[in-house]
Formats: structure tokens, sequence, C-alpha cells
């Protein structure tokens, strides 16, 4: 994990993704300063250490957003949060019907720096009728976003940078 991670940070590589918190605080401890993204949901008992160590954290559901915010509001910082949404993979993220029942109370939330929306495509390699099922669930996705200010961020699909809200 460090080498490799070491090779990124010398490459100058945006963003390094990560399964768990404490992959994050080992990169963190062996000089890692980039960029980490947690792609997993922190554990409640996680959230300060990954506060702490500057490791963003994925949103994946209203829950996670306010326990995030709490802990965030608690140690008088803002939490680097990107929110995941389900296009269709079917394992993390909130799928779109659930985010637009809950967007406004997730945006109202404080202590939050809203980083990025990110999805997963089941089949990337392929042009897949899934694949453009995925895509079209996320533009619509972005297309309501890009009324909510405050959410206003980068855009990701797997590992692509579509473009920018706003």
């Amino acid at each position: 994990l460090v080498p490799v991670a070491q090779v990124a940070q010398q490459a100058s590589v945006d963003y390094l993704g990560i399964a768990c918190v404490g992959e994050g605080v080992a990169l963190r401890n062996a000089g890692i300063t980039m960029q980490i993204l947690n792609l997993g949901v922190a554990l409640s008992e996680e959230i300060e250490e990954g506060i702490a160590n500057k490791i963003d954290l994925t949103v994946a559901c209203l829950d996670d957003t306010r326990r995030i915010s709490d802990v965030a509001r608690q140690l008088g910082t803002a939490a680097r949060v990107h929110l995941k949404i389900d296009t269709g993979m079917g394992r993390l993220g909130l799928f779109p019907e659930q985010l637009l029942d809950q967007i406004d109370t997730m945006a109202a939330l404080t202590n939050l720096e809203w980083v990025s929306l990110y999805s997963h495509l089941a089949d990337s390699i392929t042009d897949s009728a899934l694949s453009r099922e995925q895509l079209d669930r996320f533009e619509t996705v972005i297309s309501v976003l890009s009324k909510v200010q405050s959410l206003k961020s980068n855009v990701h699909l797997g590992l692509l940078k579509i473009r920018h809200l706003g």
C-alpha cells in the first residue's frame, strides 16, 4: 500500500482511493500528504480519526451525512465529503430517487465541505446498455444537484472526472 502511494504521490496523482479509514491513517503515518478518499463508508468509530487525518469521507446516506457533520462540529472543523450515488451497481450509495427526497436535509447540515459527487459503473469496459442507463441516471442527478449551490463541485463517474457542476 505505502510503496504504491509513494509512487503515486511522486507522479502527482490527484487522489488515492482506500477501502477503509485505517488504510488512510497508515498512509498518513508513512508521510503521504496527497488527497485520500475513503471509498467505503466510515464506521461511526472511524469518523473522528478520518477527519483528524484529513481523509475525505464517502457519504452514502443521510445517516452517514449526519454522523460526519456531528463529529466535524464537535472537532470544530469541516469534514471533506464525497456523495456516492448508486446508479445501478447495487452496492453502495443513494439511489437517485432517495437523493431527491433527502438532498435539502443533507445540504443544510453544517461542518461539511462537499467535494464531489460520484458513482461506479457496473461495466466500464464495454458500451453496454446498463452502462448507458447508469450514465443517464447520473446525468439526471447532476442536473438536479446543479440547482443546490452548496453541492456544486466535482463530478466523477468511476475513475473518470466527467465535468464540473455550475
